[in-house]
């Protein structure tokens, strides 16, 4: 009869110690920060206006692995970076453990579309990350969530900042006035990712022709707006619209008069466009260069035009250069 307690006490000590082994097991399943990395995200700012920030790469990773393998104090880390060169998004990471060494590098073909690019790292780090540097003790998995139904793309479009846009240069206009005309214009607009849109100032200087009895020259100072798309390879296009003012002036002899007329455009510009590096500041300055056609809707019926071969055409041609400012 005394031992009957005895044995109930020895069949409940493996119970009492069950609690504290189920928890070391749960502590040497539950990864340490050497088993996680750190997410370190290159690009420069004129690149980073048309791609995802930070946080959508880091969401494209963790989506593909279906799991989070960042820490913000893990020794080993994952460095992606993307630059763009002829209009394409070239894409690489490095994989780098806790001892600061390189163990995989990968580099990708350049894409149209920065998103797809990452997209691509997301796939690839999914396979190669959890062998190398973040795998887990072989133990029951978690079901993978419910991938999400919404497209990403909105969110990709939302994350692109739009950046202010300054530019000035010179020009020579056809058809303006008696003889090409050269001159200037400036313009400050907005670039939001692969769209902008610029207001400006365009003035195109006196040129005269005609006979040894008469001179007919002209001059035109206008306002205009100019929307673009920049999304082939550095091929831009763009619509204008020209609201102004033409001066016109007569010479005979030593005697000369001026009168002003409205002068109303509108077509449109084709050109390109070239950055001129990739670091401060030359990654916020790009080179212009344009032509413009543009169908002259409101122009003066001068009379004594007929004096030196008729009135001006009814259309232009521009061609000009700028130097441009991001901010």
């Amino acid at each position: 009869m005394a031992r009957a307690p005895i044995d109930r006490r020895c069949r409940l000590t493996p119970l009492l110690a069950l609690p504290v082994l189920l928890l070391a097991a749960n502590a040497r399943a539950t990864p340490g920060d050497a088993e996680q990395v750190r997410l370190e995200y290159v690009v420069n700012p004129v690149t980073a206006e048309l791609c995802p920030g930070e946080p959508m790469v880091r969401h494209a990773i963790i989506t593909e692995m279906k799991e989070d393998p960042f820490s913000p104090t893990a020794k080993a880390k994952v460095r992606v970076i993307i630059e763009r060169k002829s209009g394409l998004f070239h894409t690489r990471y490095e994989i780098i453990d806790s001892a600061g060494k390189v163990v995989l590098p990968m580099e990708f073909p350049g894409y149209d579309k920065c998103a797809i690019a990452v997209e691509r790292v997301g796939f690839s780090l999914s396979i190669h990350l959890p062998p190398l540097v973040t795998g887990r003790t072989p133990g029951p998995r978690k079901p993978p969530p419910t991938p999400d139904p919404t497209p990403r793309s909105p969110a990709t479009k939302s994350s692109r900042r739009c950046r202010w846009q300054f530019d000035a240069g010179g020009l020579m206009s056809i058809n303006t006035a008696p003889k090409p005309a050269p001159g200037f214009a400036v313009h400050v607009g907005a670039r939001c990712s692969e769209y902008s849109v610029s207001l400006g100032v365009r003035y195109e200087a006196l040129r005269s022709d005609g006979t040894d009895i008469v001179q007919l020259g002209a001059s035109r100072a206008l306002a205009e707006v100019v929307p673009c798309i920049h999304k082939f390879n550095g091929i831009v296009g763009c619509g204008l619209i020209q609201v102004g003012e033409l001066t016109s002036r007569v010479q005979t002899g030593p005697l000369y008069g001026t009168h002003s007329w409205p002068s109303v455009s509108i077509g449109v510009r084709g050109g390109g466009e070239w950055f001129w590096g990739r670091s401060f500041p030359f990654n916020h300055l790009v080179t212009h260069l344009y032509t413009d056609v543009t169908a002259i809707l409101v122009r003066p019926h001068i009379q004594f035009l007929d004096v030196v071969g008729g009135q001006l055409p009814g259309f232009a041609v521009t061609v000009g250069g700028a130097v441009g400012w991001f901010f």
